[in-house]
């Protein structure tokens, strides 16, 4: 029905499977679309039934039933778990046959299957199809003997079916004999009785072999086999041989047995008595199976406890007993199971099974795990615990077998090797992994060692290589690729037998390295040292060897060593008595404790040595004699020191108790006087005493009675000490620790604290016992109080400090060591986050740091305004700025650490970023980019990086300033150097970063051509370079090669380059594939890793697709090659056959199919020889690169084919010779016609064609075309006729014709043709420009365009150069080529409207240049007729716009141009600074005269050059005569107006120049008004002004030179000074002082003159 029908598109033959198996399975209609659905989606299935129907050699589908669905395999036998549940199969009918559509439902059966199929078949075969081969209605038409072999196979068919299907079950059944042999109540079959005693005999032998072979059964085969079974493998081999035996047993009960029996008993038949002996053993080892199932069972409870995976290994021991005790008692009480042989077989397999257990509890790998894992101790313990528990096995069993001797019984009498030899081995082998791991233990205890002396370094690296060593043989032991515990690789041998030459080897070594340190170690404290860093392995026999052999040395050390303390202590003695610099006592000990101290250290350093040699000295066989005499030295000299200490300790007992008393009555301070600050005074001799007795007490010395009792007192006089030392140390503090920006904040209470501290350095003395604490208690709550101030100010102040460290710790950008790259947008939200914390942290500590100044601003109680607490403030500020400073470094400093490559190639960091390089169009581009656009949003490293450097400053602004309410401190720390510099070196390391990856980049970049050029344009490029045909130099009979297959019509091919350069490319590509398929990737560079995977498939897909096309262009051309050249032998093998035209000499045509096949096997013999080894070295070439072809074969045989067609054809031409002369008349007639013919058509051709440009001025292109097509059609029709009269020619061994004049008319058609092409191009290019607006046109462009034509049409052939046609074109290009500058000429931007009115009355046209105004109204112009006009008119706008530019910037300038004032002298301002001014008033005035001269190009702007020109000749004019005339005032008002000797002497000049001053102070407050130069200077008036001044001071001063003058005369030395210093000297003659300034000048070795008196 419609809801059943499968899905559009289906394969047909799936769609009859699935629904054949729908009805199968019983799939309701309204869930077909739903299966079908399942089945498709299952690519698996759907492949799996596809492959079946396909390939012919898949015989089977299996259709495996899901709920509603069905899975397919084609491959694979289905599972058991499969096999619950029935599935169908689809079986192929014919193998050979393919299934289609048509023949699908003929060709496929569908079976069910179930799990119980066996049984299934067994039942039909027994009855079904057993019944429907033996009706006889089904026998008709067979033979007796047919009958009769049919049955007797298909019997044992069904026999074999039988005993397999009971095997299957696990028992034995015993087929029965054909139903036609069973014996019937006579006794008598319808077999014959022959024929019946043979079967039945033959079912008795059979019955007798499976009988057999279950007796024999027996449950030391496995281990005969090798296996290692366990106690559960003894009871199932019971229960399934019990089991397998009552079933014989009760078959062999079955009547129809005992008939068939009794009938062969009564034939008798010599099978009948052994079968009976047979039935006997079965009884009986029935019985021996039932009776073992039964004992056995006892053990199942105790054999699951031991053989439980899940029990603790230590606990195994508790299930032995129990298990021996069944067994005992089996042993005891089976009727069967009490043979040695039963009992060896069961305690092997319990040998296995605590084998098992423990590889389980440790194996091999775990041993070398724990070894890895520096677990060897614990290693070592399970080993050692594994031992113990096998030898308890063998121990419990040796009891039980003793238990079970002495019970009566014969006992368990077997050997002890041949039941453990599997367990004794497991345990030697448990021996040799702990003497392994006690090895490793042992040589482990190296790692920490170290040796000193002179040759420690080196012995101390010998150690360390041995223990390399020793590593390296663990781990060679460790590589082997078995268990070392399994007791069947018998390699363990020879693996540890080299692991234990290696480790006797390294304790060779060992021992010589410590008899080295032993002979370099000169002490004996180090030698001792020594043997106890080797102590764990001094019980290694090899070195303990060499601990005997050293011992006497250490002996020999030790005397030395004694001798050298008693040496030392005789000539140290006197220093130590005297306490000088050099004694050897500690800095830290008074004089005589230290002296009974160094007394003791020598005692104990003789003592020492003298218990580790009795402790050695026990480990040697025999006590050396030198050991006595080394004792016997050691007890005299601990008796001298001990007689030292005494004598120490009288002398300071009777002279340094008194003298310390009376140091108590000292003043309690005294202040230092060099430094001012204070000391507590109590007296160094009573901290010695109390010293002294504080050590004596510790070394357990009685006191005298005085000083004891000054000791009792020593809490008090510390507690005082203490207290005053901290009171000075308070207050030193503040004298030494304020800053000098705030000890302005504390005079007042330094003061204070100097009155309380007064008494202490005054009155008070140490006996005054009870006014010290009063003073103590009051001075400290000053000093306290001071203190507590500067604590809080210091406090605060490291608060500060510590807040802006905590932002220091940790940068903002972070990244943990070995973090994997990630990508950008993922990292940079990480890092928002660190950012919002860091600017949430930060502005918390920003308010604390205001708290912090605020409680320092309380706690001195200071006025905010005050200067001095201002300046202090301004201090911690810039405590501030250098704190967020130091932050942001860091995070700079991290920033270039994970950016710099240096730093990322010590540390072995990986890259930070993911960054893929993907091919994009025609570009290879990284994503994300280093840059991109402002306005695009895209993310890119250079954009997230420097989002992380804004928020780096942005934390800043996190925390308000100190100094004013409002603002922050971003712009100070943004100006900071350090600042600068890092963010200079993160640019810079990004810069080198992006160099590599652009470096990398261009790895692919160099291959950019796979991508960027056309594959088939390029190819066709690389077949025309160096092309030629296949065969080369060959020529015959005036042909060519090429011609020749041509005439033969054999196609040979283009000309194609070399094979070499065929097979080069190839493997070019080939080379460059496997180049890219080995490039690796991801690359790290730097802290970008590079994920190049996409961009290395593209291109070795693009090498791929190259390499296909050189590949598959050589095959098809060579398998054309092939095919042309066979199919031509063949045709001509062919044609050269029967019938002859002998035989038909009327057959006109026959004879010419002949003729042409001897023509072409005469033309083409030596050219076809010549063919074949081209084309075996272009198969030569295929196979070189394991491309196959076809043709192959045809190629090898066709050589020998052609020689037969060579000889054919020489035959055939000597039959038909006589027809051929009578064909050669009539072929001349018909060639005269055809001539004369040709001759008419050459001269109609030159006529008509359009030679000339009468249509190409008209635009009628069709028309020429036309004609050209005409004659074209005309040609190829002539030049037919004529290749026929050729053939014909060629074909009877005429002379051949040439027929020039129809060739010159092709070519010369073909070039008209060409030539109108051009004509048809250059006029649609030209046309198409037409309609190019004014602003869009792109003369560049254009130009480029029309010098191509040019030097197309340049290199037309020479043939076309006389036509009319041709110079006509020439002339077009070159007037468009002429246009066209002059087109970019007017296109500048100098044009104004005034040079395109002079263009139109240039050209005598006008036009509109409006918006509209386009490229064709340009040539409307015809602009190549006035070219020289056209390029003055441009000229010239180009010469007036740089003089309209320069003017606008002459105005623009001036009209700005400021005048400073120097406004010092209120009354008079002068001018200031002129010198940009004039220099710029130099550059511009020549800029202006040179405009002037310009002549006509300044006609349009005259009146403006002409008003800027006089301005600036003001400006220039006003400057000269004012900057003169301010010098001059400037140099005589202080002479005229200030000095009066002046004023005195030219008294008329002093009244002229205080008018000039007047008028000059005047004048310069009016021009000060004005803040512009030009209307400073163009003021009118103002240049008379100047001029009048400048004249009247002029005057003035030369007055005044010629009064300087006449005093020179007078006094010619005046001469000598200036005549400002001369002017000095004379108006401050009363004034001496002043005067012998300039004596220097005037006399020669003088200076100056002494004026006081003598």
């Amino acid at each position: 029905d419609e809801a059943a029908a499968p899905p559009k598109g289906m394969d047909t033959r799936v769609a009859w499977v699935l629904m054949r198996a729908m009805t199968l399975m019983g799939v309701r209609a309204e869930k077909a679309d739903k299966f079908y659905s399942a089945f498709t989606a299952d690519q698996a299935s759907s492949a799996a039934l596809t492959r079946f129907l396909d390939d012919t050699e898949s015989p089977v589908c299996y259709l495996i039933p899901t709920g509603d669905a069905v899975v397919a395999n084609s491959t694979d036998v289905p599972t058991p778990a499969q096999m619950r549940k029935k599935l169908i199969v689809v079986h192929r009918v014919n193998p050979e046959t393919a299934i289609t559509k048509d023949n699908v439902k003929d060709s496929c059966i569908l079976l069910e299957m179930t799990k119980n199929i066996m049984d299934l078949l067994n039942m039909y075969c027994q009855s079904i199809y057993l019944s429907t081969l033996t009706n006889p209605s089904n026998q008709t038409g067979w033979s007796d003997l047919v009958a009769k072999d049919l049955m007797d196979k298909y019997h044992v068919f069904l026999a074999s079916l039988h005993v397999t299907v009971g095997l299957m079950k696990g028992h034995t059944w015993l087929p029965h004999p054909p139903r036609d042999a069973l014996p019937t109540s006579g006794g008598i079959g319808a077999t014959g009785g022959g024929n019946k005693h043979h079967v039945l005999e033959g079912a008795v032998i059979t019955w007798t072999k499976q009988i057999r072979h279950v007796l024999k059964q027996d449950p030391e085969i496995l281990l005969k086999e090798g296996h290692n079974p366990e106690p559960s493998a003894e009871l199932k081999f019971w229960r399934s041989k019990a089991a397998n035996l009552n079933s014989i047993h009760s078959q062999l009960g079955m009547d129809a047995l005992k008939k068939v029996l009794k009938f062969l008993e009564t034939n008798k038949s010599t099978y009948t008595a052994p079968f009976s002996k047979l039935q006997k053993e079965v009884e009986e080892a029935r019985e021996e199976a039932n009776d073992n199932v039964r004992f056995l069972g006892t053990l199942t409870k105790a054999i699951d406890k031991l053989t439980n995976e899940s029990a603790e290994f230590e606990t195994l021991e508790s299930t032995f007993e129990p298990v021996f005790h069944s067994i005992l008692l089996i042993w005891r009480y089976s009727k069967f199971y009490n043979t040695p042989t039963r009992l060896a077989v069961l305690i092997r397999e319990i040998c296995n099974t605590v084998i098992a257990q423990a590889l389980r509890y440790v194996n091999g790998p775990d041993i070398f795990t724990m070894i890895s894992s520096e677990e060897t101790s614990e290693c070592y313990a399970k080993l050692d615990a594994t031992l113990k528990v096998c030898s308890t096995l063998k121990d419990v069993y040796l009891v039980f077998r003793e238990v079970a001797a002495n019970q009566g019984s014969e006992g368990w009498k077997m050997q002890n090797d041949a039941l453990f030899v599997r367990l004794d081995a497991f345990r030697e082998r448990c021996r040799d992994a702990l003497d392994f791991a006690r090895t490793v233990i042992q040589y482990t205890k190296l790692e920490r060692v170290e040796i000193g002396g002179t040759r420690g370094k080196v012995l101390s690296d010998s150690i360390v290589e041995i223990l390399e060593e020793f590593k390296v043989g663990v781990e060679e032991f460790k590589s082997v690729t078995y268990d070392i515990m399994d007791v069947g690789e018998h390699q363990f041998e020879h693996d540890f037998f080299k692991f234990r030459m290696t480790v006797k080897d390294l304790d060779r070594r060992m021992a010589s390295l410590l008899g080295s340190a032993f002979d370099d170690l000169d002490t004996v404290n180090m030698r001792i040292k020594l043997f106890d860093i080797f102590e764990g392995l001094l019980e290694r026999p090899i070195i303990q060897a060499e601990l005997e052999k050293k011992h006497k040395a250490l002996l020999s050390t030790v005397e030395q060593d004694l001798t050298a303390v008693e040496t030392v202590f005789v000539e140290n003695k006197q220093i130590v008595d005297s306490f000088s610099d050099d004694s050897p006592i500690y800095n830290n000990m008074p004089p005589s404790a230290g002296a009974i101290y160094w007394a003791r250290s020598a005692r104990h350093r003789i003592n020492e040595p003298m218990a580790k040699l009795q402790f050695y000295n026990l480990a040697l066989r025999e006590t050396p004699e030198e050991f006595r005499e080394v004792k016997k030295q050691h007890a005299t000299l601990d008796a001298l020191l001990a007689n030292y200490e005494q004598h120490r300790y009288s002398e300071w007992e009777s002279s340094s108790v008194e003298v310390a008393i009376e140091k108590l009555k000292m003043r309690l301070l005294r202040r230092q006087e060099k430094s001012g600050l204070l000391k507590v005074n109590f007296d160094p001799a009573l901290v010695r005493l109390l010293r002294e007795v504080r050590f004596f007490l510790i070394f357990d010395i009685e006191v005298p009675d005085a000083a004891l009792n000054m000791f009792e007192r020593v809490g008090t006089y510390r507690g005082w000490t203490n207290q005053l030392n901290h009171i000075v140390s308070m207050y030193n503090a503040v004298l030494t620790e304020l800053l000098p920006v705030e000890e302005p904040l504390l005079e007042d209470r330094i003061a204070k604290m100097d009155q309380a501290l007064s008494p202490g350095l005054t009155e008070l003395k140490w006996k005054n016992e009870d006014e010290i604490p009063n003073f103590i208690e009051g001075t400290m709550k000053v000093v306290s109080d001071v203190s507590g101030v500067v604590d809080i100010m210091k406090n605060n102040l490291r608060s500060v400090s510590g807040t802006l460290s905590q932002w220091c710790k940790e940068p903002i950008v972070a990244r943990q060591r070995g973090a994997k790259p990630m990508a950008l947008d993922e990292f940079d939200l990480k890092h928002k986050e660190r950012v919002g914390m860091r600017m949430m942290t930060q502005s918390e500590g920003g308010k604390e740091i205001h708290k912090f100044v605020k409680d320092s601003s309380e706690a001195l109680k200071v006025s905010k305004v005050a200067s001095n607490w201002k300046a202090y403030v301004d201090f911690v500020s810039n405590i501030v700025i250098e704190g967020f400073v130091s932050s942001i470094a860091v995070s700079l400093q991290t920033l270039c650490e994970i950016l710099d490559p240096l730093i990322i190639a010590k540390h072995e960091m990986l890259p930070l970023f993911d960054v893929k390089v993907e091919l994009d169009g025609r570009e290879i581009k990284f994503d994300p980019p280093f840059s991109a656009p402002s306005n695009s949003g895209s993310p890119s490293l250079r954009g997230a990086i420097d989002g992380w450097l804004k928020d780096f400053f942005a934390t800043v602004t996190c925390m308000q300033r100190l100094d004013t309410p409002t603002g922050d401190y971003l712009n100070e720390i943004r100006e900071h150097f350090q600042m600068q510099c890092l963010l200079a070196l993160v640019s810079e390391l990004i810069d080198n970063t992006e160099l590599k990856c652009m470096e990398y980049r261009q790895t692919f970049m160099q291959q950019s051509y796979l991508w960027t050029e056309s594959i088939d344009k390029t190819f066709e490029r690389f077949l025309n370079e160096d092309a030629e045909d296949l065969v080369q130099g060959f020529e015959e009979e005036g042909m060519t090669f090429r011609a020749i297959m041509e005439r033969i019509k054999v196609d040979i091919g283009r000309p194609i380059p070399t094979l070499d350069a065929f097979d080069k490319k190839i493997l070019n590509f080939k080379a460059l594939k496997q180049d890219l398929s080995n490039m690796k990737t991801p690359v790290d560079i730097h802290w970008l890793r590079i994920h190049a995977q996409p961009v290395k498939l593209a291109l070795v897909s693009f090498a791929r697709q190259w390499e296909e096309k050189y590949v598959e262009y050589i095959k098809e051309y060579t398998e054309a090659r092939i095919n042309g050249l066979v199919t031509f032998i063949d045709q001509q093998f062919i044609g050269l056959g029967p019938p002859s035209p002998v035989d038909e000499p009327e057959n006109e045509k026959l004879l010419y199919s002949t003729m042409t096949n001897i023509r072409d096997v005469k033309l083409a013999t030596n050219a076809v020889k010549r063919m074949f080894l081209p084309i075996r070295e272009l198969c030569q070439l295929l196979k070189k690169h394991h491309i196959s072809h076809e043709g192959l074969s045809e190629l090898e045989h066709s050589p020998t084919k052609w020689d037969e067609v060579i000889r054919m054809a020489f035959d055939v031409k000597e039959q038909i010779l006589p027809l051929q002369s009578e064909e050669v008349l009539k072929i001349r007639n018909k060639i005269d016609v055809f001539a004369e013919e040709l001759q008419g058509f050459t001269h109609e051709f030159r006529e008509q064609c359009p030679f000339d440009s009468k249509n190409a001025l008209t635009g009628d292109f069709d028309a020429s075309y036309d004609t050209m097509n005409e004659y074209y059609n005309k040609t190829l029709a002539i030049r037919k006729r004529a290749n026929e009269f050729n053939d014909l020619e060629l074909l009877f061994d005429m002379q051949m014709s040439s027929y020039r004049e129809l060739k010159e008319c092709q070519e010369e058609l073909v070039h008209l043709k060409n030539l109108w092409d051009g004509v048809v191009l250059v006029k649609e290019t030209f046309n198409s420009w037409d309609a190019i607006l004014w602003d869009k046109i792109d003369t560049d462009a254009l130009v480029t365009t029309a010098k191509d034509i040019q030097q197309q049409i340049k290199v037309m052939p020479k043939q076309v150069r006389a036509w009319a046609l041709y110079r006509w074109l020439q002339e077009e290009a070159k007037n468009m080529a002429t246009v066209l500058p002059l087109v970019n000429d007017l296109h500048g931007e100098t044009m104004q409207d005034r040079h395109w009115t002079q263009l139109m009355t240039v050209t005598g046209k006008t036009f509109d240049k409006g918006p509209n105004f386009c490229f064709k109204d340009l040539l409307d112009l015809k602009l190549h007729e006035y070219a020289e006009d056209v390029s003055e008119i441009v000229d010239q706008s180009s010469k007036e716009a740089k003089i309209e530019k320069k003017l606008n910037q002459i105005r623009a300038t001036w009209s700005k141009m400021p005048v400073t004032w120097d406004v010092a002298n209120p009354d008079c301002p002068l001018l200031g600074d002129l010198g940009e001014v004039l220099e710029k008033l130099d550059a511009d005035s020549l800029d202006m005269m040179g405009m002037t001269s310009q002549g006509r190009f300044i006609e349009f702007c005259k009146p403006v050059v002409d008003e800027w020109s006089g301005k600036l000749r003001g400006v220039d004019a006003a400057l000269s005569v004012w900057t003169k005339v301010q010098a001059n005032w400037c140099r005589l008002e202080p002479i005229f107006m200030q000095s009066a000797d002046i004023r005195q002497q030219l008294p008329d000049d002093a009244k002229r120049f205080e008018q000039m001053d007047a008028a000059w102070k005047d004048l310069m407050l009016d021009a000060s008004n004005s803040s512009l130069i030009v209307e400073a200077c163009c003021a009118e008036g103002r240049e008379a002004a100047l001029k009048n001044i400048d004249e009247g001071i002029n005057t003035c001063e030369k007055a005044l030179n010629e009064y300087l003058e006449q005093k020179k005369k007078a006094f010619p030395r005046f001469y000598f000074v200036a005549n400002q210093a001369l002017l000095d000297i004379l108006s401050n003659g009363a004034k001496p002082l002043k005067v012998a300034e300039y004596l220097g000048d005037i006399f020669d070795g003088v200076k100056t003159l002494n004026f006081s008196k003598s």
